[in-house]
């Protein structure tokens, strides 16, 4: 299982990091720590999927945030 978001990696509105950084700068580390928080083996439990859609979706967004 991964890190949850919420505790961890995503600037809150009360960090000082906010402050110091532009929000380019912040949506750059976000997209970064996107493999952080996302896993094929998460979507496969959580959703109940067969292992092999699983990937294939997490495959497809990973290409996406590439792309995008």
């Amino acid at each position: 299982m991964r890190k949850s978001p919420s505790k961890h990696g995503y600037i809150s509105s009360s960090s000082p990091l906010k402050n110091h950084m532009s929000r380019p700068s912040q949506l750059v580390l976000l997209q970064e720590s996107f493999y952080n928080y996302a896993s094929a083996d998460d979507l496969t439990s959580k959703l109940h999927l067969p292992h092999k859609l699983s990937t294939l979706i997490y495959n497809y967004w990973k290409l996406k945030r590439k792309v995008g």
